[in-house]
């Protein structure tokens, strides 16, 4: 008989005014489900896919969108801001079918696995950590728990954890993504990372060759610091489906460094070029690795208008101690090339760094505003759970008050420091926004650019959000 698998992925749900993501924040589909949606689906399961975000179902409402089918397992996507919502949902599904077994994926089950299972009341049946297609896949299959690699589950009382299965070295091992499972009208970028649309998001490799001390990717190291990606072909073939079949007009890219491979970026963009698909896309790119004009301007002639960099600060010194291994000149020659290449620059910053003072916040506004890019991010540092910085502030106690994982959303200060107040955080975290956002030749140029309805109103919510009280 058929497996039956429902995947769900949990609504985000912002609780603090104060953090400007409630407000530009997009829908972004769940790709870590939709690759196992395909996996399985090419081995006879039965899946159904419920995207909460995207179809607005509140945690209260759940049980009224389950249906009448039965299920073998329901698979929940959990990251470390919805994780207590994940608790909920994974106890209503658990009472709802009573014989299914609740699987968690993602990166907080990934590196917080004893917290988890610990509080989660044993509705959670078992964890699968890392990259976990094959290990949804195994497991469904009916393979013997305690032979599938990076599956976390209790035995007798105990929590096991079985070693860590090597990460994938050929993504095309991979089905593309299910994007047929999704209704592609319910998701749109963040707002100020788009110029067409539909759009969508894609992730087309894995690893970052960066240490940043708060990223998954770098100082924990789970994804690998050499990027593997997914054959170019495979992925335009891809993109010219959702083009011609589903109307999709742009891609995201949310890779963390979709560049650093000349190679795989230069045969990708002449796929593009030679095959005449008009399809605009942004990207992420580290600033060590933007050097190449002549690189920019083929990605700017595939489509791509814009890329986002993370700069973080614009004191060194901090860059230093969040191991960013980037300098000032580095974002200053980014800024340049990508102005010569015609490509939209979108610089994100961060706000209460190790070492943060009220002076070295100044100077990242400062520098920010010297830089002028088309497009800032200003969030307020969060040590998620996994990565070194986090480690770091436990080890010191920064993490004074009860830990709330509702409040991390980058608007929030999480950490009490020695060298700056939250309050000062705070304060500067709407400052550097609105001394931004707010310039006359900054919003008449916003107001020059506009070529659509949509653009008019995405501008006027920011600009509502950077005019309200703190």
């Amino acid at each position: 008989m058929k497996k039956r698998v429902l995947l769900i992925n949990p609504t985000i749900i912002f609780k603090n005014d104060n953090t400007v993501w409630k407000y530009i924040i997009g829908i972004t589909p769940p790709i870590g489900i939709l690759h196992i949606a395909s996996l399985l689906r090419e081995n006879n399961v039965a899946v159904k896919l419920l995207d909460m975000n995207a179809e607005k179902v509140a945690i209260s409402d759940l049980q009224n969108y389950l249906g009448n089918e039965l299920y073998d397992y329901v698979g929940i996507a959990a990251s470390t801001t919805t994780i207590n919502s994940v608790y909920e949902i994974a106890k209503i599904c658990k009472g709802y079918y009573s014989n299914c077994k609740i699987i968690l994926g993602g990166i907080h089950p990934t590196t917080s696995p004893d917290e988890v299972i610990n509080n989660s009341n044993d509705v959670v049946d078992y964890i699968a950590r890392g990259e976990s297609e094959f290990t949804f896949k195994e497991l469904i299959e009916g393979k013997d728990p305690s032979t599938i690699l990076s599956l976390s589950y209790k035995k007798d009382g105990k929590i096991v954890h079985n070693p860590e299965r090597p990460l994938l070295k050929n993504l095309d091992e991979l089905p593309d993504p299910a994007y047929d499972l999704l209704q592609l009208d319910r998701y749109r970028p963040t707002i100020g990372s788009y110029k067409k649309l539909p759009a969508i998001h894609m992730v087309v490799s894995r690893g970052c060759p960066g240490q940043c001390t708060f990223c998954h990717s770098g100082s924990s190291n789970l994804f690998g610091n050499a990027v593997r990606y997914r054959s170019p072909k495979r992925i335009f073939n891809q993109i010219k489906d959702l083009h011609e079949n589903h109307g999709i007009n742009e891609v995201i890219f949310y890779d963390d460094n979709i560049i650093t491979s000349k190679q795989f970026v230069t045969e990708f963009c002449n796929l593009f070029i030679d095959n005449g698909l008009k399809i605009s896309w942004t990207c992420f790119g580290r600033a060590d690795f933007i050097r190449d004009l002549d690189v920019l301007k083929l990605m700017k002639k595939a489509g791509c208008h814009q890329m986002c960099v993370g700069i973080e600060s614009g004191d060194e010194t901090l860059l230093k101690n969040i191991k960013k291994h980037i300098t000032r000149d580095d974002a200053r020659r980014t800024v340049t090339l990508l102005r010569e290449a015609k490509i939209d620059s979108r610089f994100a910053f961060m706000l209460g760094l190790p070492g943060e003072t009220v002076e070295t916040m100044q100077r990242t506004l400062d520098f920010a505003l010297e830089l002028d890019p088309d497009y800032v991010l200003f969030n307020i540092n969060t040590p998620y759970p996994g990565t070194e910085m986090y480690d770091w502030a436990k080890k010191n106690g920064y993490f004074k008050r009860q830990i709330d994982y509702t409040k991390w959303d980058a608007g929030e200060p999480i950490l009490d420091l020695p060298t700056v107040s939250t309050a000062d955080i705070k304060i500067y975290y709407k400052k550097c926004l609105k001394a931004f956002y707010l310039r006359p030749k900054y919003m008449v140029k916003s107001i020059v650019r506009m070529r659509s309805f949509t653009e008019v109103k995405d501008a006027l919510k920011v600009f509502f959000y950077m005019i309200k009280p703190a």
